[in-house]
């Protein structure tokens, strides 16, 4: 959260410092979703000797957002928020009686473990490219706090993380009734960095490895100019 602060205590400062009076600032809300396929799995410390396939879900993660940002005419450069956790689905990593490839039968592993990601309070700066006829196009980067929760056979305990996301859309905003209201509609694409987390067990530690947290984004907004 140390960085989530302060990269949000820069960004406003910046606004605050900008004494170009042209300039105007929009305030607003976003509502849309990421339509992802993330897997997980559990690595145990004899995972040179069994190979145990990590699992995934298609998964639509839905999303609200506030965002402010200081238009300087063409480019406009903004920070977007989400308020609160973004949490996953729970992911299986079933194992069965033959071990998956175990060498020696006495390797095999049966149980059962599983684990759901929460993606904590999502920050991004962005710059915002924006024609005459009101299209655009958004490039931004973001940071977040990944924590997982997990029920594992080995019953160890994982820490947090940061995770950090590349994101692209396109898209178009038209104004609407009095008040320097507007909308925004906008479709793109969005990346994130794999997460790997080692387990609090230092003789044999175990990791958990979630990847493919990427996906193609849809997304309304309402803004207001001040």
């Amino acid at each position: 959260m140390n960085k989530i602060s302060k990269i949000l205590s820069l960004v406003l400062l910046s606004f605050s410092l900008g004494t170009l009076a042209l300039a105007d600032v929009k305030m607003g809300i976003s509502y849309g979703a990421i339509d992802m396929s993330p897997s997980a799995k559990e690595e145990k410390f004899n995972a040179a000797a069994v190979d145990h396939p990590a699992d995934s879900e298609d998964v639509i993660v839905p999303m609200g957002s506030i965002f402010i940002e200081k238009d300087f005419g063409l480019l406009s450069i903004g920070v977007d928020i989400v308020p609160y956790d973004l949490e996953s689905e729970e992911l299986n990593n079933d194992r069965n009686a033959n071990g998956r490839g175990a060498a020696n039968p006495s390797e095999a592993d049966t149980t059962n473990a599983k684990v759901k990601v929460s993606i904590e309070t999502p920050v991004m700066i962005y710059a915002l490219l924006q024609n005459d006829a009101g299209a655009f196009v958004r490039v931004g980067a973001s940071q977040a706090n990944v924590a997982t929760e997990e029920t594992t056979p080995t019953g160890s305990t994982y820490p947090n993380a940061d995770i950090y996301g590349g994101h692209v859309s396109f898209g178009v905003e038209r104004g609407f009734g009095s008040n320097d209201l507007a909308f925004r509609i906008e479709g793109g694409y969005s990346g994130y960095t794999n997460v790997t987390v080692v387990n609090d067990q230092t003789a044999r530690p175990t990791k958990i490895h979630v990847n493919d947290m990427d996906g193609f984004t849809a997304k309304v907004s309402i803004l207001k100019t001040f």
